[in-house]
């Protein structure tokens, strides 16, 4: 064991530690060279003795380098040392997946698709995982998923005498002698994804032959949870624990594309009967030259897929159209800013009378509050009563005295011309005030 402010290999100063696993013990150091936090993984001095697995270690090292992946462990530096074999890489920030189980169903369905992502970019690169666990996954603060530990990890078809594996996630075929492929990887997903969903494991047991039967033959439980994404993600799982490999996922990127369509489908319409829940997974990328391609009818879809009511094609999701609640808001404003300018335009023609205003009236009940609002169509006066309740005032209301008439015009005598003068006009009658007349009506016209 490392102590503090130890210098290994002449740049790593430790810091203190981390963990312990069956490779090794894990330290947080600091790079003085390069001036940034590391993690540094140092194998155990027993098994740095044995040349089968200093050689397997320093493959780890050269694999996980080879992958540069956001959802991939980073390594920086391998090497030998006085203290045993060691390998650099970022020191991540959160807890191990195994520490945070269960999580909620759409965390989980991010969390697969973070490490399928993953696995399917060291596959691409012709490497299997072999150790696909919770214990090898590292979940970020923000919620991201991160590939750990390729300690066994292996060049897809390789054949090994030696099985080493973790027993509750090991494909079938494995235990047949079969050789590590992408769909044995897919498998061992399969079972993180139902530990994440329920807590439990899809087979376990104190008895490590049931374990491997169960493995071989049994169906997959049902998640038995009540999530309205349960029947949905239960078909992800069976199809991704299948028995036979030929009946799983055909990449890590079709297996992505059915957790994305789930992760953003909406629950009702997952209860829906008749709709869709899951698309076809999308075709294999062409084959490079010299190799046969896979005509893209012969993959298998995701799930059997309920068809339309009217027999065509399954029901894709498709994308709303944002634009057209905007058009729609867009033509409502220019109706209310026609209809208002219509109005203004309108009050415009028409100017108040100086008579026009609120007159008290009484009232034969004291009770009550009456006031008297002009018409200006037809000169009546009409009373609009406020219950004092409403009011909170009981006042009697003083009557008003009657309006007065205007005085009829005097006729003036008419005034005799002067003789050799201009000829005197009558003096203009004095100005009446006539009542108001809306526009466009006929009546008080004399």
């Amino acid at each position: 064991m490392l102590q503090p402010e130890t210098l290994l290999a002449g740049r790593y100063r430790i810091q203190d530690m981390v963990g312990t696993g069956g490779m090794g013990t894990v330290y947080a150091a600091r790079d003085e060279r390069l001036g940034r936090d590391v993690a540094i993984k140092l194998l155990r001095p027993d098994l740095a003795a044995q040349p089968q697995e200093h050689q397997r270690f320093l493959n780890e090292g050269q694999i996980a380098a080879q992958v540069v992946h956001p959802h991939i462990v980073r390594t920086y530096d391998a090497g030998d040392a006085p203290e045993g074999p060691f390998l650099v890489q970022e020191l991540l920030q959160g807890r191990s997946l195994d520490q945070a189980l269960p999580l909620p169903v759409d965390q989980s369905i991010d969390v697969v698709a973070n490490i399928a992502d993953a696995l399917g970019a060291l596959h691409e690169h012709g490497y299997i995982h072999c150790d696909v666990k919770p214990q090898n996954i590292w979940l970020r603060p923000n919620g991201e998923a991160v590939l750990l530990d390729f300690g066994i990890a292996r060049v897809e078809g390789t054949h090994t005498t030696t099985l080493i594996a973790t027993p509750q996630y090991l494909a079938p075929e494995r235990l047949d002698g079969g050789p590590p492929t992408a769909a044995s990887d897919l498998y061992a997903l399969g079972a993180v994804l139902y530990q994440l969903l329920t807590g439990r494991l899809p087979f376990d047991g104190p008895e490590l032959q049931a374990i491997l039967a169960a493995q071989r033959s049994t169906p997959v439980p049902p998640l038995g949870i009540a999530e309205p994404k349960a029947p949905p993600l239960d078909r992800i799982i069976a199809r991704l624990m299948a028995k036979v490999p030929a009946e799983r996922y055909p990449s890590a990127a079709a297996l992505q594309h059915d957790l994305q369509v789930v992760r953003a489908a909406n629950g009702r319409m997952l209860e829906q009967q008749g709709q869709p829940t899951l698309v076809v997974a999308p075709p294999r990328q062409p084959a490079p030259s010299g190799e046969p391609a896979v005509p893209s009818a012969a993959l298998p879809a995701a799930f059997p897929l309920p068809t339309a009511a009217t027999g065509g094609s399954p029901a894709l999701p498709r994308r709303r159209s944002c634009w057209l609640p905007l058009l729609l808001l867009l033509l409502l404003l220019c109706l209310v800013v026609l209809t208002l300018g219509r109005r203004a335009r309108a009050l415009q023609r028409i100017t108040p009378s100086p008579q026009s205003q609120i007159m008290p009236v009484a009232s034969p009940v004291a009770t009550a509050n009456f006031v008297v609002v002009p018409d200006l169509t037809n000169q009546t006066a009409t009373a609009i009563a406020t219950p004092p309740q409403m009011l909170g005032l009981q006042v009697p209301v003083a009557p008003s005295p009657p309006p007065q008439q205007d005085a009829p015009p005097v006729a003036q005598p008419p005034v005799a011309p002067q003789a050799g003068g201009p000829v005197a006009q009558p003096p203009l009658p004095p100005a009446r005030r006539l009542p108001f007349l809306r526009p466009g009506r006929g009546k008080g016209k004399k």
